[in-house]
């Protein structure tokens, strides 16, 4: 299973819990796959798992000099519209 897997689930469950649900340990699940990232990240690193299951990206990579993480944009978009709304 690739890491984006464990991501998505950790985000939804993370998600639901916001959200107020607490039809199951949502917190649990964050947890448990952010262990689950964790520890596939070393694997990884270590060469015992395959390079594949890690296909999350990677922006500190040279390759990607021009692309920039979709969270920092988000934040930056957020700051702007606050320091609008205070303008």
């Amino acid at each position: 299973m690739q890491i984006s897997r464990c991501v998505a689930s950790l985000l939804r469950h993370a998600v639901a819990y916001m959200c107020g649900d607490r039809d199951e340990d949502h917190m649990a699940a964050v947890m448990c796959n952010a262990m689950f990232i964790m520890h596939y990240e070393e694997m990884i690193g270590r060469g015992v798992l395959p390079k594949e299951l890690g296909d999350m990206p990677d922006y500190g990579n040279d390759r990607m000099t021009n692309v920039q993480c979709p969270m920092s944009h988000a934040e930056n978009t957020r700051d702007e519209k606050l320091r609008a709304v205070a303008r």
